[in-house]
C-alpha cells in the first residue's frame, strides 16, 4: 500500500477501491461546537472499505467506529491522534463485510479547544 500523507492521497487510495462510495461526508465539523456522533443505515449487505480524518488543529482527538445492530452497539475500531497529529487514516487490511439493516456510528471527541474536522467514511455492496 502506498504511504498516504495527505487528504488527496487517501482519497485516491480509497477511491481505487472498487465499487467504493461515501458512506459519510463531512467537509467541515466544528469539534469545538459539539463531539461528532452520526450513524448511516445501509441497506444491503455491505464492505467497510476505509475512514479518513483530517483536522485543522493538533489537539489530541479520539474515534471510534461502532457497528449498530438493533439495540447492540459494537465499537469496532478505535483510534487517536498524539497531540501532533492531524489526521486519522484507517483501512482494514482485509474485508469487513456486514450484514444488511446494520448501522455504522461514528463518534469524534476532544477535550478542549477550537477545531473543524473534515470526515470521510467509505463502503460498498458486498
Amino acid at each position: 500500500m502506498p504511504k498516504i500523507t495527505n487528504f488527496n492521497d487517501a482519497m485516491i487510495e480509497l477511491a481505487n477501491r472498487a465499487r467504493a462510495k461515501k458512506a459519510l461526508d463531512d467537509a467541515a465539523f466544528d469539534l469545538n461546537a459539539a463531539p461528532y456522533s452520526t450513524e448511516t443505515t445501509l441497506v444491503t449487505k455491505f464492505s467497510f472499505k476505509g475512514l479518513y480524518l483530517a483536522f485543522d488543529t493538533a489537539e489530541t482527538k479520539t474515534a471510534a467506529l461502532i457497528l449498530v445492530n438493533g439495540a447492540v452497539e459494537t465499537v469496532i475500531w478505535q483510534g487517536s491522534t498524539a497531540s501532533a497529529a492531524q489526521s486519522i487514516v484507517f483501512i482494514p487490511d482485509k474485508e469487513w463485510d456486514f450484514p444488511a439493516g446494520c448501522e455504522l456510528k461514528l463518534t469524534i471527541t476532544q477535550a478542549s479547544g477550537a477545531c473543524t474536522a473534515s470526515i470521510l467514511l467509505l463502503t460498498s455492496e458486498a
